[in-house]
């Protein structure tokens, strides 16, 4: 509510509305609701209760401010002022089944949080969760196979205690020790959208934390499966399989989310991806791993199931290196090659090529299109080639 008293209260700097107008704005900032929210009934009692015609003196307000609004200018050099003009609107809600029309008075802006200095602050640690933000300065060595874990926001405390416990294992794929990046490591001061696509694009493969937030989440469906799934880096595993908080199984959850998705969308295909989780009782997914064994039991299988994955993957990867590089020295692999279609082919000499097969050499004209035509649908030989000085006809004569 702040922002939008804010924000009003610098538009009303501008000038542009007259003195009665600008009065009434701020009268209804006292009014609204914490969403911007007022009555139209109240706002045609407060206001235009003596007006001939209060519903014409309520939109004509209406009209001025919105045209004031428009016309409002910034100062130049004044980013954070052109800002708050761009973002805040007055807005009439219709009539509902549970609510009168309304008048909205909003803002998308919001200002930035300042810090207070230290000695300022007063906490209260009771309200406080632990601060679960990995360092943006660990040490990765050059040679670690780096884990790209895509996941909604919503998820991520969840996230958080199985990144902890799948690094606390310590898991080597190929001799090389992995670790995880994860949303927790993006840093201020750049725009999470690179950092994110960066890490993406730079990393060795990619874990899924499949919900129903996941399944939910635009930004993963757009910016990130798409890139995993087209590059075959991923391999989901099951992290929490409640539906609207509900408790369910997994066959359930995989049935329910499949009916739920629109025909066609992107997540049909991510679901028919191997989604890794326990198949005890009802098929464990993490968020269902209540002790502390079945937890290491959950992460130990993705673990498995991402090292049979990677180290398959490595060992196509050698296996066509390997082909080519006996391509390079001309020593082929049988099997790695397709025996060629292509049929045999004689290449005609200059007269054959020029003249038909009932013309004299010398004859001073020739029928090209017929001889064409027939090459086309009768003969095996793979090139018919026309040749001349310019302007002849050539290319006329192949349209």
């Amino acid at each position: 509510m702040k922002n939008i008293i804010d924000s009003f209260d610098y538009f009303l700097k501008s000038n542009e509305l007259g003195k009665t107008d600008a009065k009434n704005i701020n009268r209804l900032l006292q009014m609204i609701d914490a969403d911007g929210y007022i009555e139209k009934q109240v706002v045609l009692d407060e206001l235009f209760k003596k007006a001939a015609n209060a519903d014409a003196n309520y939109r004509n307000f209406v009209k001025r401010v919105r045209d004031a609004i428009d016309n409002a200018q910034a100062e130049d050099g004044d980013l954070t002022g052109r800002k708050i003009l761009e973002s805040i609107e007055v807005n009439i809600v219709k009539a509902s089944k549970t609510q009168p029309t309304r008048l909205q008075l909003t803002t998308r802006y919001v200002a930035p949080i300042v810090v207070q200095p230290e000695a300022n602050r007063q906490y209260d640690e009771s309200i406080f969760q632990k601060n679960i933000a990995k360092d943006a300065g660990k040490k990765i060595d050059a040679n670690d196979i780096i884990i790209f874990l895509s996941h909604s926001k919503e998820d991520e405390r969840l996230v958080h205690d199985f990144q902890e416990l799948f690094e606390s294992r310590s898991p080597c794929i190929n001799e090389r020790s992995v670790k995880i990046w994860t949303m927790q490591e993006l840093t201020f001061g750049g725009s999470f959208d690179q950092q994110i696509q960066q890490n993406l694009r730079s990393a060795d493969f990619g874990l899924a934390a499949l919900s129903q937030n996941f399944l939910k989440s635009e930004y993963i469906k757009e910016k990130e499966v798409p890139y995993l799934l087209d590059n075959n880096r991923l391999l989901l595993f099951g992290l929490d399989a409640k539906i609207d908080g509900k408790d369910i199984s997994a066959d359930d959850f995989f049935t329910q989310m499949k009916e739920a998705l629109p025909e066609g969308d992107l997540h049909q295909q991510t679901l028919q991806q191997h989604v890794c989780y326990l198949n005890d009782r009802k098929g464990n997914f993490f968020g269902d791993c209540i002790k502390e064994e079945s937890k290491i039991k959950f992460v130990d299988k993705v673990i498995s199931d991402l090292t049979k994955v990677m180290e398959e993957q490595e060992k196509t990867k050698q296996k066509e290196k390997k082909h080519i590089e006996n391509s390079c020295n001309g020593n082929y692999e049988y099997d790695a090659f397709v025996p060629s279609k292509a049929k045999g082919m004689e290449v005609k000499n200059q007269s054959e090529s020029l003249v038909g097969k009932d013309a004299q050499p010398d004859t001073p004209e020739y029928e090209l299109i017929p001889d064409m035509l027939a090459w086309a649908q009768n003969s095996d030989q793979s090139i018919y080639a026309i040749l001349g000085d310019y302007g002849m006809g050539k290319t006329f004569s192949c349209r």
